[in-house]
């Protein structure tokens, strides 16, 4: 194998397995809480995502960050299917969506591809969850995101932003990541988000800070 292609591969893993690095704790996040023997910590960005070049705007998503704590002697599933959001306490839950799909968003906010969504039980109470995943059907034109561009360059957030997301691998903890719910609602009529987590050890609910 050529260095060359060796040199992509190794970039490629780094995509696929990078993530953003944790603070030394979970009470250095605005809002922590505990479930069974894990410290979560979470911070709400709005529309939002650091960067290393400034912030980025993700107009069609709520933009969390999201650090796990607790025993590392054992590698730990950091799935963000394990965390969902709750709007203005609705029984609809929304869950995450990939970076591939927030970078799509990004670079065509005039994107009109369908979302489709359906129910399920998510074993806490009577809640369903949105899931939805943009079809093939609708139209990516040319343009990017003015506000991308002026902020990290034209390629910059579609390479970075995978290696920010919260991924499903097994590491051992503390990790981090952003977590990605679309929502097309009006922001101002949200009075009260709760990041919603469940797995294993419990469920926990964490009321995030809505002041910035």
């Amino acid at each position: 194998m050529n260095m060359g292609r060796l040199g992509f591969l190794f970039a490629m893993c780094a995509l696929l397995f990078a993530e953003t690095e944790p603070r030394a704790k979970a009470s250095e996040y605005p809002v922590h809480g505990t479930v069974g023997d894990l410290e979560l910590g979470a911070e709400y960005f709005l529309h939002s995502i650091p960067s290393a070049r400034g912030m980025l705007f993700a107009q069609d998503y709520l933009v969390v960050e999201v650090a796990i704590f607790g025993p590392s002697k054992l590698p730990f599933s950091t799935g963000p299917g394990r965390f969902h959001l709750r709007v203005n306490n609705g029984k609809m839950l929304l869950a995450t969506d990939s970076a591939t799909f927030v970078i799509a968003s990004m670079k065509h906010e005039d994107w009109n591809g369908e979302r489709p969504h359906f129910e399920v039980g998510a074993g806490m109470g009577d809640t369903g969850v949105t899931i939805g995943r943009p079809t093939s059907g609708g139209r990516l034109p040319d343009s990017s995101d003015s506000r991308n561009r002026k902020t990290a360059g034209p390629q910059f957030f579609e390479e970075w932003l995978p290696q920010a997301e919260l991924i499903d691998i097994q590491k051992k903890l503390p990790v981090s990541g952003m977590l990605f719910f679309p929502y097309t609602g009006k922001v101002k009529a949200i009075k009260k988000l709760e990041l919603l987590y469940e797995g294993p050890e419990g469920s926990a609910a964490l009321l995030l800070d809505l002041t910035r």
